[in-house]
């Protein structure tokens, strides 16, 4: 900015105070930004395969060793353990494709809880 209103003319000066105000002002801004983004970074993943690896989920329906499992919020095909029931908690230990393979979770475990 300084060197775009080099004039001799008071007119078509900027004063030097404007011109750091707004150059700290971009610079804090920046810095802001970036460590937003860098914690944004550093979260873990809440979408997608990683999080449903691990997850437990409620039994819908359940015969021979496949099924529907809700979590969360969704209803998803698995496969498992023949001596799941609809009712019982499943951990899930896998995913193939759009099939969630589970297995037999704690009794008295509670979905809902994690």
């Amino acid at each position: 900015a300084a060197m775009l209103f080099n004039s001799n003319s008071p007119e078509f000066r900027l004063s030097w105070t404007l011109i750091a105000g707004t150059a700290l002002f971009s610079a804090a801004f920046f810095v802001f930004l970036i460590g937003y983004v860098w914690r944004a970074h550093r979260r873990p993943v809440v979408t997608g395969r990683e999080d449903m690896e691990g997850a437990t989920a409620r039994v819908t329906e359940w015969a021979d060793g496949e099924g529907a499992v809700w979590v969360h919020g969704e209803r998803w095909q698995a496969r498992g353990p023949r001596t799941l029931a609809a009712g019982d908690s499943a951990r899930i230990t896998a995913l193939e494709g759009l099939t969630l393979i589970v297995t037999e979770t704690a009794p008295g475990h509670d979905p809902q809880k994690g």
